[in-house]
């Protein structure tokens, strides 16, 4: 806090001439320059503050690595050269002074405002890397190139459109669970596994905004009558009251013990909300508490929907049954049977009279309210119904599910009139326009898709992309926008009108997995730009770039002589590349999906790898030929092996780990019913006594593998754990998640002892070297983390892309973004 000089209360102006500072009272002995006196701080919000500090501390890290860059290519030159140096480098102890002192303050003076904006406002670009030159006239170049002030090249690209150019470029990332259109059919509201809800203009075709602050999955979404607010459901047990006008929390309802699948509000401003614990919640909007809880279902109520008068309800649950509910008294009406599996979806014919309902048994049934009996099943989906919706006329229905198809039904013939298809993934929720013409659908493929119902050819994806957004370049002269995202597209934006205006094929950049040579000469890296990176251990410089693959390459393996390596692709493929000639010695062709996993035996006698295709296969490589196929037991895609001796151990989207004997080529066991979700990555220690595996369910478990028990469970992730590691003593482990942190833990306390590192991207492995001193991590942004993780050090950022310009301006589309008129930011 700055004082006032006259007294001991706090500054509220400064005199800028003088540069003193007064308090309210004190200021008005200074009335004949008020005109020059201004408030000496300002404030900034915390999530400006810890955006700030992440930022900083990125940049000082950045300028300490090319300081020791400079230093070691300076040390090579001529005393030219080393006079060359000492400008950067005062600069750059100017700028860790500066960076230094704004962590340290708490406040900030009105002569901060533009440093912390300016550092709020733009980025460093990690990916230009700078190599040794020759001395002559470049040199001048490379010595002034170090850390210009750019917009947006890398770390949290998304969020800083968004934040400076109300920009909104980032789709949803996971499963769409909850799709709403408002009343008056101007906006869209999205929810997502991905813990986001999105705002969409109908009219525009832009994303609007987005609202953060669920920490699971939302599975119910809805407007208010009148716009006011949107309302959401999550697995979180929380639902929110948003502000749409200002687009904050108004109100959150904790549940205890369930969380809530649907919601909905009635014209009469209750709100509805089907819960777990087989119960249907009654709030008034008004107070926000609870007027009825409706009870009668055996199992969770899974949907529900009003009637058009607001008298009546039908629910529909795991117990496979519909009940009908007063809405006056609050009391059940009936009960109707008929489903043989559980009921996801019911909707009434707006005359109340007559409802649709649909499951997992595969039928849509209708049903005559007044009879009380089923009048008609439905036949044509393959899979399970997922969600159904009656036209404001009552002479259509349409309904989807897991066989990605749209179906629109006439309600008179009770026929399918025409299907939608465009969704390549199971459609998990619908929603219609008041007006019965627009449809919006969400699905497990990540997009959201708007359709016009009189129009049944004309659909469109709400833009955005499905993955990702790791880098852009600003072309501020020309409003554009271009980003890069690893769902392989490349997008161009207008900046003024907020809409996409060009989208092509690109690529993803994610790592997925690196690991070190046993003689800790190689870092070798699976890239979904299909390519497997080498990069020299000892200079940290890019060797070279394995191509073969026409996929992504997901899994890497090197023998333990250290001659050649194995990488698999999602094309099913394996390819084993000679080392020394970095040439294709072979392809392994058998498996018919992704190849999630490879490992080498002991000898490097054989190779085994896991797929997609829920196999196992052994590979001999003297004769290079399938040997062997471990199949069977996991009823999922397999994503994790692991081999010590004659254990070889799987894991698998069917949350279980089965234990197989590779010698005798037999199964052993399953463990299973502990993880709550996909198992994704197993280690072995060292020593062969104990298991690791993470999974989608946040947490880590420790197995005893002498009898195979559950040792210890390690939580604290706050996403899906992507890779583990022991240390080679098997005193501490080493994790990475999708909540872009790396922490240590003490795996005979099951406590965290520290998080190493907290990254700007999501992280896929995380592999020690033989001499337990290094860790290198892979990122979803294309860079490979070197960390002294006894010392807490990260000692390098490694890159697989040379720079943003060079990713942008090879695509023909985007040259013209580069003549000499365009002023190009985060370019530079």
């Amino acid at each position: 806090m700055v004082k006032c000089i006259k007294c001991s209360n706090q500054a509220i102006f400064t005199h800028e001439e003088s540069n003193t500072f007064l308090c309210e009272e004190h200021k008005k002995e200074s009335l004949d320059t008020l005109s020059e006196l201004a408030k000496p701080e300002f404030n900034i919000s915390e999530k400006d503050m810890a955006l700030l500090k992440s930022e900083i501390k990125r940049r000082i890290r950045l300028i300490n690595e090319s300081k020791k860059q400079i230093i070691q290519f300076t040390s090579e030159l001529t005393n030219r050269t080393e006079k060359l140096s000492e400008v950067p480098l005062r600069r750059q102890g100017k700028l860790l002074k500066e960076y230094q002192e704004l962590l340290r303050k708490k406040s900030f003076n009105q002569k901060d405002r533009e440093k912390v904006y300016n550092i709020l406002k733009s980025s460093y670009d990690p990916y230009i890397i700078h190599k040794p030159i020759e001395f002559h006239e470049d040199t001048k170049e490379f010595y002034n190139s170090f850390f210009k002030e750019i917009d947006f090249i890398q770390g949290n690209t998304a969020e800083k459109l968004y934040k400076n150019f109300k920009l909104c470029t980032q789709g949803h990332i996971n499963y769409v669970y909850c799709v709403a259109i408002s009343d008056n059919n101007r906006y869209i509201a999205s929810g997502s596994a991905d813990r986001i809800i999105r705002i969409w203009n109908l009219i525009k075709n832009i994303q609007k905004c987005y609202l953060e602050g669920h920490t699971e999955s939302i599975f119910g979404i809805t407007f208010s009558p009148v716009q006011k607010y949107i309302i959401s459901s999550s697995k979180d047990s929380y639902v929110i009251i948003w502000n749409i006008k200002t687009r904050e929390i108004h109100k959150k309802i904790k549940f205890e013990r369930c969380w809530i699948f649907t919601l909905k509000v009635t014209h009469n401003n209750y709100l509805i909300c089907a819960s777990t614990r087989a119960i249907l919640y009654i709030y008034d909007m008004k107070t926000f508490k609870v007027k009825k809880k409706l009870k009668g279902h055996k199992k969770s109520v899974n949907c529900f929907d009003i009637s058009s008068d607001n008298k009546l309800c039908i629910s529909g649950s795991c117990d496979n049954t519909l009940k009908i509910w007063n809405l006056i008294n609050f009391k059940e009406e009936f009960t109707l049977h008929g489903h043989s599996e559980v009921v996801n979806s019911v909707a009434f014919i707006p005359d109340n009279k007559f409802a649709v309902s649909g499951s997992a048994d595969k039928t849509i049934r209708i049903w005559n309210l007044k009879k009380k009996i089923q009048i008609n099943i439905l036949d044509g989906h393959k899979e399970s119904i997922k969600c159904v919706l009656v036209t404001a006329n009552g002479k259509f229905m349409l309904s989807a599910g897991f066989d990605d198809k749209i179906f629109i039904w006439d309600l008179e013939r009770y026929t399918i009139i025409k299907t939608l298809e465009k969704h390549y993934r199971a459609v998990l929720c619908l929603a219609i326009s008041r007006d019965g013409r627009y449809l919006v659908s969400g699905s497990a493929d990540r997009r959201v898709i708007l359709w016009d119902i009189f129009k049944p050819n004309f659909n469109y994806e709400l833009c955005g992309h499905i993955d990702h957004v790791i880098a852009a370049g600003i072309f501020k002269n020309k409003s554009i926008a271009v980003t890069l995202s690893n769902d392989g597209r490349v997008k161009q934006w207008n900046i003024k009108n907020k809409c996409q205006i060009l989208d092509i094929p690109g690529k993803s950049y994610c790592i997925n997995s690196t690991i070190i040579s046993k003689d800790n000469k190689l870092i070798i890296s699976a890239c979904h730009d299909k390519t497997t990176k080498l990069w020299n251990f000892k200079d940290y410089t890019l060797i070279r770039k394995l191509e073969g693959h026409t996929e992504n390459v997901c899994c890497i393996a090197i023998s333990n002589n250290n001659t050649f390596l194995i990488s698999g692709s999602y094309s099913g493929i394996l390819i084993v590349y000679d080392l020394i000639s970095y040439s294709i010695k072979y392809a392994l062709k058998s498996h018919e999906s992704i190849v999630n996993a490879v490992e080498i035996t002991q000898n490097d006698d054989f190779a085994i790898s896991a797929s997609n295709d829920k196999t196992i296969i052994i590979w001999n490589l003297i004769t290079f030929c399938k040997e062997y196929i471990f199949e069977g037991h996991h009823t999922e895609p397999i994503r994790g092996l692991a081999i010590k001796g004659n254990i070889l151990i799987s894991s698998s989207q069917d949350n279980s780990i089965c234990i197989w004997d590779f010698q005798k080529r037999s199964f052993v066991r399953k463990l299973e019913e502990i993880h709550e979700d996909w198992v994704l990555c197993i280690c072995i220690s060292d020593d062969g006594l104990l298991l690791a595996s993470g999974s989608g369910d946040k947490s880590i478990i420790i197995w005893d593998l002498a009898n195979f028990q559950l040792k210890s469970k390690l939580t604290g992730h706050e996403d899906s754990v992507w890779g583990v590691k022991f240390s080679r003593c098997g005193k501490t482990i080493l994790s990475v998640s999708d909540d872009k942190s790396v922490r240590v833990w003490d795996v005979g306390s099951g406590d965290i002892c520290f998080i190493l590192f907290t990254h700007s991207a999501r992280l896929r492995s995380v592999f020690i070297t033989t001499d337990n001193k290094y860790a290198v991590v892979s990122s979803d942004d294309c860079t490979v983390l070197v960390f002294d993780w006894e010392q807490k050090i990260l000692i390098k950022i490694l890159s697989g892309i040379f720079s943003v310009k060079s990713e942008i301006i090879q695509y023909s589309e985007l040259k013209s973004l580069f003549d000499k008129s365009s002023e190009s930011l985060g370019l530079e």
